[in-house]
């Protein structure tokens, strides 16, 4: 196994440096973007344990981020949860991160939320609300009782 040389190991981390400074990126997105830029896997690995060793980059730290920026953009847990599972984050990891989730409570808020920002022409609009939330990451759960009492509320006022 050879050593990987100063030079490269300087163009690693300031590509690192540069992806870094943009967002948090995950340590499977970090490795994809290197490979992307013609790094070696020697050289990506070299720089992937320099930046977690230093602090560059952190899986947690992604993951906090990630979360908050999706619960704002109205998704649900398990859509965010399948995404940070695709992104490489480790389950142990997400887990450490529930707090930054909404609430169950402030979850069923933002969904009827959704459901209050377009309306449904559809023959069946219960289906397509569920759709619509199931789409956005909703459990089936939260989904059910948010559109069952968004239509109870809409047919109340018509």
């Amino acid at each position: 196994m050879q050593t990987v040389s100063l030079k490269r190991h300087i163009a690693v981390m300031d590509k690192i440096t540069a992806l870094s400074n943009v967002r948090e990126r995950s340590r499977k997105e970090t490795r994809e973007r290197l490979a992307r830029s013609g790094f070696s896997e020697e050289e990506i690995q070299d720089g992937i344990d320099t930046a977690l060793r230093v602090g560059l980059i952190s899986d947690e730290r992604y993951a906090r981020s990630f979360i908050r920026g999706k619960v704002h953009a109205g998704w649900g847990r398990e859509r965010i949860i399948r995404r940070l599972e695709e992104c490489g984050v480790d389950s142990s990891v997400i887990s450490a991160c529930q707090n930054e989730f909404a609430s169950p409570e402030e979850e069923y808020e933002r969904a009827l939320y959704e459901l209050e920002k377009r309306s449904c022409h559809a023959a069946d609009p219960y289906v397509s609300y569920m759709r619509r939330l199931l789409g956005k990451g909703y459990s089936h759960e939260v989904s059910r009782r948010a559109v069952h009492d968004y239509l109870s509320r809409s047919r109340g006022n018509a």
